[in-house]
């Protein structure tokens, strides 16, 4: 698991990081991972330098379910915004979880 991802989720009081996919009710696979350079617009410029967005996208499965979210971070000095992007990641999911709560407690009580 990226790094920056397992630390947002560690820092959740609503998730709980597990050494087996086994014991998981969600298992999260990283899907893609980058980081591109902000071109063209004027705005996009920092004291003449272009900026660094990075993008994290991940699948979701927890039983039958399955859902894909992404998290995009700028960076900003010597942070490369891959931690912004765990963060806006994790964000969406809790919003997941807890829209799916239900279910995710009938999968939790097979385990």
């Amino acid at each position: 698991m990226v790094k920056n991802l397992k630390d947002k989720l560690n820092d959740e009081k609503w998730a709980r990081l597990v050494d087996s996919e086994d014991a998981a009710v969600i298992v999260l696979e990283v899907l893609n991972r980058h980081a591109e350079w902000d071109n063209g617009s004027p705005w996009n410029n920092v004291g003449g330098y272009s900026q660094k967005h990075s993008t994290l996208e991940v699948r979701l499965t927890a039983g039958s379910f399955t859902a894909e979210f992404s998290g995009i971070g700028r960076a900003s000095g010597l942070s490369s915004g891959y931690g912004k992007a765990a963060g806006n990641v994790v964000d969406e999911l809790e919003k997941w979880v807890k829209a799916n709560s239900e279910k995710l407690q009938a999968i939790a009580a097979t385990k």
